[in-house]
């Protein structure tokens, strides 16, 4: 089920035998020339298609309603009774980024910002990213927090990049897991690039005290394109049957690589909490005791929209809980020139959970 080592690669100075010499004459000197022509004229059509996606960029903050400075509401939590003063815990926190090539507006800026937050945020032990695609942008928020966030991992998807992402401040257990999904989407429809964005789960096992750690994973399930998402989109998109089937894949997953063990699942999972696949998470799923239920680590009012969930899986040996409601967090827009934007089109949600 797993899909190999995500770990970063890459295989560099490969030699290449050299082909024998030959008399007769290359088929290369007689098609160079339309060769030629073939490519200056798809260059041309690559650069016509980014400038198009540039401009759409420009204007894509007025055409994602969610990028807005209101979209993320802050929802003040009672105080926990849980006095757990000098005992283990692990603070986690999940966002998607919008970082879309071509498509997602000022990522650059945005990404900048979050490093330098994240910086400051010391209580945030760790942090899983979702559409992370750009690579440029990628790479410097991955060497921005490679101080505060020493242990990270780049998850790789089937056509490249997952645009997933895992960074620790705290030591991982065991080597990261992967899988990507099988039920990728409609590959006729590329537009929505759910067929090509290597979309899957990600998981490592992080320390935690003195323990065996934690298995900490991070997804990102297929979207919804109806006009009325995401609300619409709990039970009649077109494309249910591919988030249905991912989040089956997610759960066979997490059950695969933490076995009896605890794990906490962040992510953008792309439906609400009144939606038919939150009810099926809650109920236990494996038949041998391991997934008695997943349990929803919420916000104290968190708006019927939200698709950006923390969610514990307590296994068979249960014993970890949430200490307190989930919380948006960065909230505080961006100054790009004259104009104050928010951090993403997501809010970040963090949540609180010990042994």
């Amino acid at each position: 089920m797993l899909d190999g080592n995500p770990w970063r690669t890459s295989v560099a100075g490969a030699a290449t035998p050299r082909a024998a010499a030959s008399t007769r004459p290359r088929a290369s000197a007689i098609v160079a020339p339309v060769a030629g022509v073939a490519s200056r004229v798809l260059r041309g059509v690559a650069a016509v298609a980014a400038v198009a996606l540039a401009v759409l960029a420009t204007s894509c903050s007025d055409a994602n309603p969610n990028f807005s400075l209101d979209h993320c509401v802050v929802s003040v939590p009672p105080a926990s009774a849980v006095d757990d003063a000098g005992a283990p815990r692990l603070h986690v926190a999940s966002v998607n980024m919008w970082g879309i090539p071509y498509v997602s507006a000022h990522v650059e800026e945005r990404f900048a910002a979050l490093v330098e937050r994240l910086r400051r945020a010391a209580d945030i032990d760790v942090v899983g990213l979702q559409e992370v695609w750009d690579d440029d942008a990628r790479a410097r928020l991955l060497d921005g927090l490679r101080a505060a966030f020493p242990h990270q991992v780049d998850f790789h998807g089937i056509h490249g990049r997952s645009g997933l992402a895992l960074l620790s401040r705290r030591p991982f257990v065991e080597a990261p897991r992967f899988h990507g999904f099988t039920e990728t989407g409609k590959w006729w429809k590329p537009w929505n690039g759910e067929w090509f964005g290597g979309k899957g789960i990600g998981a490592v096992r992080v320390r935690v005290g003195d323990g065996d750690g934690l298995w900490v994973a991070v997804t990102h399930l297929h979207a919804c394109y109806d006009e009325g998402a995401p609300l619409a989109c709990d039970r009649t998109d077109e494309f249910a049957v591919y988030r249905r089937r991912q989040l089956e894949e997610v759960r066979s997953f997490v059950n695969e690589v933490a076995g009896p063990a605890p794990a906490v699942v962040l992510g953008d999972f792309n439906f609400t909490p009144t939606s038919t696949y939150f009810e099926a998470l809650r109920r236990g799923g494996d038949g041998n005791g391991h997934d008695p239920g997943w349990q929803h680590v919420g916000e104290h009012a968190a708006p019927p929209t939200r698709i950006d969930h923390v969610w514990l899986r307590p296994g068979r040996d249960g014993g970890w809980r949430a200490l307190a409601p989930a919380q948006v967090a960065f909230v505080e827009p961006i100054e790009v020139g004259a104009r104050r934007i928010p951090l993403s089109d997501h809010c970040m949600i963090t949540a609180t959970i010990a042994p």
